[in-house]
């Protein structure tokens, strides 16, 4: 089995090889730029109470998400669900923020903050953060 495993893994290395740079960032296009594309994922169901309204949203992104992304974010409204730590599996509606981050050493801590500022406003188990490099242009 582990011979059949690694010309495949050598594939994948090569293949990951010629898409990237030494620090692991794309190698981009001409005019484009490496950056790291960051999403979070802020679901709105509430134990106990009335899930987060539209209201309630957007006091939040305006207070957490544009006072500390003021160049830019993008939000999809979209439904989810996962597994909370009681073992029960919550389906619910989700807002995906997607920003593009810049500076992602500074501005990885303001998206921190702002997980932690919903988790606490919203009682919230978790807020889903992913980032990924991506290649982009303004």
């Amino acid at each position: 089995m582990m011979r059949l495993m690694r010309p495949h893994a050598l594939f994948v290395l090569l293949l990951a090889a010629g898409c990237a740079t030494e620090t692991g960032q794309p190698a981009c296009p001409p005019g484009y730029r490496a950056l790291v594309m960051a999403e979070a994922f802020f679901g709105r169901t509430v134990a106990g109470r009335v899930d987060v309204s539209d209201a309630e949203w957007a006091v939040f992104a305006a207070e957490e998400l544009t006072a500390r992304f003021p160049d830019g974010l993008s939000i999809t409204d979209m439904s989810g669900q996962w597994r909370g730590r009681d073992g029960n599996i919550v389906r619910e509606a989700t807002k995906r923020v997607s920003i593009v981050l810049t500076e992602p050493e500074a501005q990885r801590a303001n998206l921190l903050a702002a997980a932690d500022a919903y988790r606490a406003r919203f009682a919230q188990e978790s807020v889903l953060l992913s980032e990924a490099p991506v290649c982009a242009r303004f």
